[in-house]
This record gives C-alpha cells, sequence and structure tokens, in this order.
C-alpha cells in the first residue's frame, strides 16, 4: 500500500473512541477523534488487517471481560512479536492522548481572562498588601532550583522523544480556527499539519521505544539537554517576561529577578565505575554546564 493511499484512508478508527460521551469539550473530542483515526491509518498501513484486528479486540475485552483467559480467547497474544507490537499500538495511543490533553490545558488556561495562582496574580495580592520594597524583597528571596536525573526508568530515546514534540507542535497547529493564523505559516496549515503528524507517527512506529542497553553518560547528557532546549528555557524566559510585566503594572519600575538555578544527577549514579569513566563523568557535566549557561546568557540577553 502506497503512502498516497494511507493518507486516503480516512473515515475509519481504531478503536472508536467517543470522549464527548464522557463530558470532555469540542476541541479535546476532537483531537481524541484525529489520534484515533490517525493511529488506525498507521496500523492498517504497517501492520495490516489482522493487527488492527488483534487491537480492537483486546479493547473490546478489556471493558467486557476478566483478564483470566485472555490467551485461550486471544491465542495470537502467545506470539511475543505480536504481544510486543500490541502493547507498542497502546503505548503510541496513550502518548498522542496525552498530548491532546496537554494542548487542552493551554487552550483552556489562554482562554481564561484571568488565571489564579499564575504570576500576575500572584504580584496583583503581593501588591495589596506590601509596598514596592517588601515586595521586591520577597521576590528576590525566591530561590528555585530543578534538579535533572537520568532515571535508569526513563529509557526512552531522544528519537522518540523528538517525534513526540513534532507531533504535540503538529496538533497544535491542526484546527486553527479561520481567525487565528501565523504571518511564518501558509495556506492549508490544517492540512499541512495532518501530513507533518502522520510523517511523525509514521516516524515514532518504526523507532524503538526502548533501549537494549545501558545508557552511556554521553547519552544521559544528550537526554538532559533534550528538556532543557525544548522546553526548560522557553517557559523559564516566558516567566521572567511575566514577572516583568506584572512588576511593572503592579508596581513600577525595574522589576526583581528570582534566583533560578539547575543542579544535575546526570552521570553521577555510577557506582562501581573505574576511575576513567568517573573522570568522563566530569568531563561531560562540566560541558552540561557550560551549555546551559550559555543558554541562560541567551534567554537574558533576548
Amino acid at each position: 500500500m502506497c503512502p498516497v493511499t494511507w493518507a486516503r484512508m480516512a473515515g475509519t478508527t481504531l478503536l472508536g473512541l467517543d470522549p464527548e460521551s464522557q463530558g470532555l469539550s469540542d476541541p479535546l473530542s476532537a483531537d481524541i477523534r484525529l489520534v484515533d483515526s490517525l493511529l488506525h491509518e498507521l496500523l492498517l498501513h504497517h501492520e495490516g488487517e489482522a493487527f488492527v484486528a488483534t487491537v480492537r479486540r483486546l479493547f473490546e475485552e478489556s471493558q467486557s471481560q476478566s483478564p483470566e483467559g485472555l490467551l485461550d480467547r486471544m491465542p495470537e497474544l502467545r506470539d511475543p512479536e505480536t504481544a510486543r507490537k500490541v502493547a507498542r499500538a497502546f503505548t503510541v495511543l496513550f502518548q498522542l492522548i496525552n498530548i491532546a490533553e496537554q494542548k487542552e490545558i493551554v487552550r483552556v488556561n489562554r482562554s481564561r481572562k484571568r488565571r489564579t495562582e499564575s504570576v500576575e496574580d500572584a504580584l496583583e495580592k503581593l501588591a495589596e498588601s506590601t509596598d514596592a520594597d517588601a515586595a521586591r524583597s520577597v521576590v528576590e528571596s525566591l530561590y528555585v532550583c530543578p534538579t535533572l536525573t537520568a532515571h535508569p526508568t526513563e529509557a526512552r530515546r531522544r528519537a522518540v522523544l523528538n517525534r513526540l514534540d513534532e507531533i504535540a507542535v503538529a496538533m497544535g497547529q491542526s484546527q486553527l480556527a479561520e481567525t487565528e493564523f501565523g504571518l511564518d505559516s501558509p495556506l492549508g496549515a490544517e492540512g499541512r499539519a495532518k501530513v507533518a503528524i502522520r510523517r511523525n507517527l509514521t516516524a515514532l512506529w518504526q523507532t524503538e521505544e526502548l533501549r537494549t542497553a545501558r545508557l552511556t553518560v554521553p547519552e544521559e547528557v544528550s537526554n538532559a539537554l533534550f528538556y532543557f532546549e525544548r522546553s526548560i528555557f522557553d517557559a523559564v524566559s516566558w516567566i521572567d517576561r511575566d514577572v516583568e510585566s506584572a512588576w511593572r503594572r503592579n508596581f513600577g519600575g525595574d522589576p526583581p529577578v528570582p534566583r533560578i538555578e539547575y543542579r544535575s544527577w546526570v552521570g553521577g549514579d555510577r557506582d562501581g565505575r573505574r576511575l576513567g569513566e568517573l573522570q568522563l563523568c566530569g568531563s561531560i557535566q562540566r560541558q552540561l554546564h557550560r551549555d546551559t549557561e550559555q543558554e541562560r546568557v541567551h534567554v537574558h540577553s533576548g
């Protein structure tokens, strides 16, 4: 089956999910139906009708049958490769639904005229009870220090993280209202977004989810830097700008700067390692520190 044919196999879903019946919003329901449909297209194209039927039957079994005797009712799951692929199909579905839920959280937050527990809300309440000098002292005393780990259970490869991130970006563009547009987006952005989801979903399915060998220290560093590059530095810069704008509205003048630092266990959990490996850990941790410091300077100067 050629890719063009696969892209045209619309209208059928994998599990027939009905999110509206669970009280979910229309935008979230539309996203869940979209990923249900696109995953169906993917599995039908790459694994065939028999495999899709197995996935559907297992889902139906989970709704109505006891797990006892499952392998007797579905002997095809006795095959390790089939069982692995079925488990992977549900894993990918859960990942896609998680992305849809994250998108919904952003949509709901942006629709609120006033967000409680936001930076703006906190500084407004502070302005009601204290003066600018006292408020400055409070903000400057804040100390935020996230610690990055390389937990052995976090075995997903960076290639998988990249694909999921690209799918999230495309899903954010998949249902633009007619009044929403970006100057850097072409006409027909919604259709292009679905193509991007299909492309990255295919790459995700063809990439092994888990590692078969223990992470090396350079791989741990690469995974840690992924979160800095794709989310942490952006989020910190947004918070910094929120503090600045909210401070100027409520107190005037230059805003205080809360202290934000990072710690890392990456490369540090290496009990029994030889001296050369420990030296490598130290070298790479210093490189991680230099990279993050350079990016910190870039964020504050941007």
